[in-house]
């Protein structure tokens, strides 16, 4: 299984950065952090001696705070007051002064940067010195078939990178090889993150025990899940109606969740791993839990239904119902949920905890969190000096000069913990898992290849009409000419 490789990899876009011990860049102070509204930076482009030219050029698809074309913390149109600003300005002129040049982000948009990485680079004469890319869509092709630098090459064995993981972690898909990278932030730990959540109200009503405390005695587990759910799911009123179930949810927030709670993925390398016993393994329970045990929540598997709107909207939001005590959930669907100036606030609590581990899983190496899909920086093959270019991006990031109080400041994380409960112990709980969860990520294309009609296979389990073994016959081959496509 491929994994990031450390646990504060964060961001699947993983990260390289320079340690306190590693050469250059060592007492850097700050460099502008993350993405803000959608204008385009002055300066043209140079060639691959950019460097050469007193400027670092860098190709994304949104505007960067602050490069060498800002002079004051307002031409970020986002700015409000933030002291953190002020850091990623004065950093941006200390990077200025130290290494002579100067920094450029570039808005080429997502279409823009996916066709100077496949046209410069083959031409030998990268566009930008470089980019940031959306790696299931382009990123992970272009990295495989030459057109990135191994970070490995230029950077020194003892770097962070490739140990701590501090400040900078890489996607490893495989090889060793570290091609795509980005830095450690905690917010980027905790995006994208499924945990799995629970009606806290539901669980104290049939006098079970903290999921969380069984996960810490390494106790959580599939089969518990599944007592739990039985217990869980009710006739409440007593008129021969199932009304409350155990677990429910939309295929494309739990499928994933639970092959990583079982120690295995689909498709992360140049071979498919659907046939694999570990999958059918997942298959198995997903058809149990609504044929079997019958203890899930009615699915809506219709690709659309105007009566009730599109299944990832019905199935998604259906823990809302308060009759389902088990549910995947990620921090953005509480826009609503826990804000009490809401018509829609919640009359009840999620508490969020990790997947239970599977019969092939493994509870310190399970992943939580899918790594495809979330954006990463790359060196272009045939860029000039890439080892003073790699220096100059770090230097950018590293504006809380190695503070991580500084850089994970409670305050300008708040909105990762107002949105998922009411009470701050609560929250910061919530927060934990997510981060947990974000802590051990798994590289998996099974819904960035776009294999034609497997979702619909997933719901024939939940149907009852296919059994794992034909769906994974049926689409095997599939994801072996999708990955083909990509390592070839």
């Amino acid at each position: 299984m491929k994994k990031l490789s450390k646990p504060l990899a964060l961001l699947l876009t993983l990260i390289l950065a320079f340690s306190l011990t590693s050469c250059g860049g060592g007492d850097t102070t700050a460099p502008a952090d993350g993405p803000a509204t959608d204008t385009s930076n002055t300066g043209t482009a140079g060639s691959p001696a950019a460097v050469q030219d007193g400027r670092i050029d860098i190709g994304t698809w949104w505007m960067q705070y602050f490069d060498s074309s800002h002079q004051a913390v307002e031409d970020d149109p986002s700015y409000s007051g933030d002291e953190r600003a002020h850091l990623r300005l004065e950093n941006i002129r200390a990077i200025e002064e130290r290494y002579g040049l100067e920094v450029f982000f570039h808005n080429m948009t997502d279409t823009g940067v996916r066709e100077s990485v496949n046209t410069s680079i083959l031409a030998g004469t990268p566009d930008m010195d470089i980019y940031q890319v959306d790696v299931s869509n382009f990123g992970l092709a272009a990295a495989v078939n030459g057109l990135a630098i191994d970070l490995r090459t230029i950077l020194p064995p003892d770097h962070d990178l490739f140990n701590a993981q501090e400040w900078v972690t890489f996607l490893d898909i495989g090889d060793g090889a570290a091609y795509l990278f980005n830095a450690v932030k905690s917010e980027d730990l905790v995006e994208h993150t499924i945990p799995l959540a629970y009606n806290k109200q539901l669980l104290e009503a049939s006098n079970l025990e903290d999921p969380n405390a069984l996960w810490e005695r390494g106790e959580w587990t599939w089969d518990k899940f599944i007592e739990y759910c039985l217990i869980l799911t009710q006739d409440t009123d007593g008129d021969g109606q199932i009304d409350q179930w155990g677990f429910g949810g939309y295929m494309g927030e739990f499928f994933s969740e639970l092959s990583f709670s079982n120690g295995t993925y689909v498709a992360s390398n140049a071979t498919e791993n659907l046939s694999s016993p570990e999958v059918a393994e997942v298959m198995q329970l997903i058809y149990d839990l609504w044929n079997t045990h019958q203890v899930a929540y009615p699915y809506d598997y219709q690709l659309f239904n105007e009566a009730t709107g599109s299944p990832w909207e019905t199935m998604r939001y259906v823990y809302r119902t308060g009759a389902v005590a088990f549910y995947p959930i990620s921090n953005w669907m509480h826009l609503t949920d826990y804000n009490v100036t809401s018509d829609a606030a919640l009359p009840f609590d999620t508490v969020y905890v990790r997947w239970p581990v599977g019969p092939s899983g493994d509870k310190a190496t399970n992943a939580g969190k899918n790594a495809a899909g979330i954006h990463a920086f790359m060196l272009p093959a045939g860029v000039a000096e890439p080892e003073l270019v790699f220096d100059v991006w770090f230097d950018w990031w590293n504006w809380h000069n190695f503070d991580k109080e500084v850089r994970d400041d409670r305050e300008a994380l708040n909105w990762w913990f107002v949105q998922n409960a009411y009470e701050p112990e609560l929250q910061d709980h919530n927060f934990s898992v997510m981060a947990d969860c974000g802590a051990i990520m798994q590289f998996d294309l099974v819904w960035a290849l776009g294999i034609e009609g497997f979702m619909l296979g997933l719901e024939s389990l939940i149907g009852g009409t296919m059994p794992p073994a034909q769906v994974q016959e049926t689409y095997r081959n599939q994801f072996q000419d999708g990955l083909s496509a990509i390592f070839r």
